[in-house]
């Protein structure tokens, strides 16, 4: 069940008042499980330097 809420942050780009390009942030809340890593995605992570410790499942409609 998803029962969390999540965050997802896309930008987008426009113009202010005098012609310069700014990016703009825009928040989208969907609903997510949290689950843990499993360990595959966690040692694939740290080839990369990161650490996991927690994934967000998300259900495939709300994704846009």
């Amino acid at each position: 069940m998803y029962n969390d809420e999540l965050k997802l942050i896309s930008y987008t780009t426009s113009k202010d008042g005098i012609g310069n390009t700014i990016t703009v942030p825009v928040y989208t809340n969907v609903l997510c499980k949290v689950r843990d890593v499993g360990s595959a995605e966690f040692y694939g992570a740290a080839n990369t330097q990161l650490r996991p410790e927690i994934k967000f499942v998300i259900h495939k409609l709300e994704y846009s």
